[in-house]
């Protein structure tokens, strides 16, 4: 009887690819398994749940690893979450449980939830996302991370009056004006000034009382107080250069201070007695303004943060300077517009090579060289073939970048060369909306490329749905809607942090905060395009499938189940294992993958293979199938289809040995075509497969 050889399961996923030739078994899915370099496929790793194993309420969106050396003698590694919840940002505490990272951060929209940071300096930052929300950063090393605002705006001007207390008396008669500063001692951070107010030193009041108000804000330690040279008239003093008095302890809160000031001695503050001062350097933090930008994205290059809208074409460094890099100052001068109007940015990624940034748009990508805005950068180099719509895509790889394109395509892209990479698993990235910006995520690990995304619809409404606001909510300055049905609404897999959308209009969405699955009714928040109405029918989406590129021996695995994924984090810092860690979209968990072998450590895992089909040449007899494995029992299910039919035309669990490491299981059916089909919970490593026809 002839035998139809299969093997090389190594050509990975080739599902638009036509038939299978003989001797080679291209495959159409090999879901839940994995292909060593030999060809064989066999089960995958499964996943555990180590960190904590009570779920949370709302889904992590975004989570990362944070490792960090700085002055310490012990590296300190920080695991935070972003999450759909009141608290938002969160930290794993290293043993039970996640805890609110400093207060809550209010006034939050999606976007937010998303965005992925990056060290520079040991500190770690992170864009907001929101519109003038500006950025955040972080001490990773502090026993109790917390984070603050980047920069800050200028202090509250500072109230002045004359009085005789001090000795070395100003200039009588002369303007002299005043202003000051928040000054963080530990990084060298410093407001911009204060606006500068005058006073005339008149009499025997030569001393001037400069009255500072505190900053409720933990980030500045230090006020630092700046006054003029003596000036002739008032109006000379507020334009004239301020030079540094003196710095002096500041304690976050209400209320204020008062500093005594003369000619050359100054009481900091009232009480502690005078001492002797000398006018120091000028004051050059005038544009140290606080960013309040719609920055979500941030990258580092050059030894420099670079920080790029979402919502808009502009790109801000940071400040630098011959003596020192500035990563809290990014004023308007260090500005740049890339690219057509309706042209958003969706990614920053620096050359792994280190000699250029990718800046991503929806459609284009541009290659930015130099670092000098505007002076020396040059951004002429364009790849206007592609551009990304789903910015948490975009990856290294193995020092080659990897992003879900345009075309849902998967990329690589090696300097201003770009080309598609998913030929064989295309048909399953079909569905891929860009109004899903940002639930497609991927990651490195292993020189791979795992992309996890939405399939389709998780549960959709009927179209007799009625629209009510019920007020509250969990982002701030955001309206709640609540979305009934009319008709029974299976929402029990249906978790707070997804989202939903017209089933008309992608465009139209918004993310769920609450879920009533016995009434039919979610609660959602922050609408785009237009707020909900009555009668139309509505779409829950969410990651729940992964697709899977070998970068070394180039081809695909998957789609795989229950890798339900809302964003990945490879524990890959010092002291780390390599560890690959997931927040769920599913659920609100966080689970180690690629490790076990069941799910969240005692869920069976489920794999399956299909074949593509197979051309047999002239109408024949199937008999059955063997494959070549070393296991001592199999107890895979295998199914025969025949002609292009979608329901299987034999069916058989049964099988024998029938020579050393073979194994047949009997599967009868008269057809042209065929595919095969094997599935199981126990699945072993199959080396080869086999078709008996005649």
């Amino acid at each position: 009887m002839p035998l139809i050889e299969l093997r090389k399961f190594s050509e990975g996923v080739q599902s638009d690819t036509g038939f299978s030739r003989a001797g080679v078994a291209a495959s159409e899915e090999l879901r839940n398994l994995t292909v060593d370099r030999q060809g064989r496929q066999s089960a995958r790793a499964g996943s555990t749940r180590p960190l904590v194993t009570a779920e949370e309420t709302g889904l992590f969106t975004n989570i990362f690893r944070i490792s960090a050396q700085g002055s310490i003698t012990t590296p300190r590694r920080v695991f935070f979450g972003l999450q759909f919840t009141a608290q938002k940002l969160r930290r794993w505490n290293g043993s039970t449980a996640y805890a609110a990272l400093g207060s809550a951060i209010a006034s939050m929209v999606r976007e937010e939830f998303y965005t992925a940071p990056v060290m520079f300096r040991d500190r770690l930052f992170m864009p907001r996302g929101g519109i003038s929300a500006g950025a955040i950063w972080i001490d990773v090393e502090a026993a109790t991370p917390t984070w603050y605002t980047l920069g800050r705006a200028a202090p509250t001007a500072p109230t002045l009056a004359v009085n005789g207390n001090g000795a070395n008396d100003l200039t009588a008669n002369a303007w002299y004006s005043f202003s000051y500063t928040y000054y963080n001692s530990a990084y060298g951070i410093e407001t911009a000034p204060t606006s500068k107010v005058a006073i005339q030193a008149v009499g025997a009041t030569l001393t001037v009382r400069v009255t500072t108000t505190l900053a409720n804000d933990a980030q500045w330690d230090q006020t630092r107080i700046y006054r003029s040279r003596a000036m002739n008239t008032q109006a000379a003093a507020e334009s004239a250069t301020h030079y540094l008095v003196g710095t002096f302890t500041h304690t976050a809160g209400a209320g204020t201070d008062n500093s005594d000031i003369s000619g050359s001695n100054l009481d900091f503050v009232i009480g502690g007695g005078f001492t002797a001062y000398t006018l120091g350097d000028a004051n050059e933090t005038g544009d140290h303004d606080q960013m309040a930008d719609d920055m979500q994205f941030v990258a580092v290059y050059a030894d420099r943060l670079w920080w790029a809208g979402g919502r808009d074409r502009n790109i801000r460094s940071s400040k630098k300077t011959t003596e020192s890099v500035y990563p809290d100052w990014a004023p308007s001068e260090q500005e740049i517009t890339l690219g057509a109007t309706g042209e958003y940015i969706t990614g920053l990624v620096p050359l792994p090579s280190g000699g250029g940034l990718y800046i991503f748009t929806e459609r284009n990508i541009t290659l930015l060289r130099g670092d000098n805005i505007p002076n020396t950068v040059d951004q002429s180099l364009k790849i206007e073939d592609v551009g990304c719509p789903f910015p948490r895509t975009i990856v290294v790889v193995g020092g080659v970048v990897m992003f879900v394109g345009t075309d849902n395509q998967v990329w690589e892209l090696r300097g201003t060369e770009a080309r598609p990479v998913s030929r064989g698993v295309n048909n399953y990235l079909t569905q891929l909306n860009p109004a899903w910006k940002w639930l497609p995520c991927a990651a490195q690990y292993k020189n791979q490329y795992w992309l996890s995304y939405p399939s389709g619809a998780l549960t959709t409404s009927s179209t007799g749905t009625t629209v009510t606001s019920p007020g509250g909510g969990t982002l701030t300055s955001h309206i709640a809607f609540n979305i009934a049905d009319g008709a029974a609404w299976d929402l029990s897999a249906v978790k707070v942090g997804m989202w939903v959308f017209y089933n008309t209009n992608p465009e139209r969405n918004a993310i769920i905060s609450a879920v009533n699955d016995g009434t039919d009714t979610l609660t959602t928040e922050d609408w785009r395009v237009n707020i909900p109405a009555d009668g139309y029918a509505y779409d829950v989406v969410a990651n729940n499938r992964v697709l899977i590129y070998d970068a070394t021996y180039r081809y695909w695995t998957g789609p795989h189940r229950n890798y339900d994924v809302n964003g990945f984090s490879w524990w890959n810092g010092p002291y780390d294992n390599g560890e690959l860690y997931a927040a769920l979209s599913d659920g609100g968990f966080v689970d180690r993958l690629d490790t076990g072998t069941t799910d969240t450590g005692s869920v069976a895992i489920t794999s399956l293979w299909r074949s593509n089909w197979i051309d047999l040449g002239k109408l024949s007899r199937v008999k059955g199938i063997q494959i070549a494995t070393s296991a001592a029992s199999v107890s895979l299910t295998g199914n025969l289809y025949r002609d292009q039919s979608s329901t299987a035309a034999a069916t058989s669990a049964n099988w024998r040995r029938v020579g050393t490491n073979i194994w047949r299981c009997g599967l009868f059916a008269r057809c042209s075509q065929c595919l095969l089909e094997l599935t199981g919970t126990s699945y072993p490593t199959v080396e080869r497969v086999w078709i008996e026809v005649e």
